[in-house]
């Protein structure tokens, strides 16, 4: 897992761009936006808590990942995440 800093407030455009080594992450508490392909091709990427703080996803934003990932949204909200040719809805 990556720690990153409690101090950023977004994950701008391609961030984590195809990081094979990125198994899981933990969105920190004062991230309010994840920008379009954050995570795109993040082929191992399997686990992503995201906190009620953050109030925009880009649909793009996990685009092509190849294995299915658990993505916890934030409370109350509901996402639509674009995934490898597929549209995922999810919802807390």
């Amino acid at each position: 897992e990556i720690q990153l800093s409690n101090n950023i407030s977004q994950i701008s455009y391609d961030t984590f761009l195809q990081c094979s080594n990125l198994l899981s992450i933990t969105i920190p508490e004062k991230v309010t936006s994840i920008g379009s392909e954050a995570f795109r091709e993040c082929s191992n990427l399997s686990v992503v808590m995201i906190p009620d703080t953050v109030t925009y996803i880009d649909n793009f934003a996990f685009f092509l990942l190849f294995v299915f990932a658990h993505i916890v949204p934030p409370k109350n909200k509901t996402l639509t995440i674009r995934l490898y040719k597929k549209i995922g809805f999810l919802s807390r």
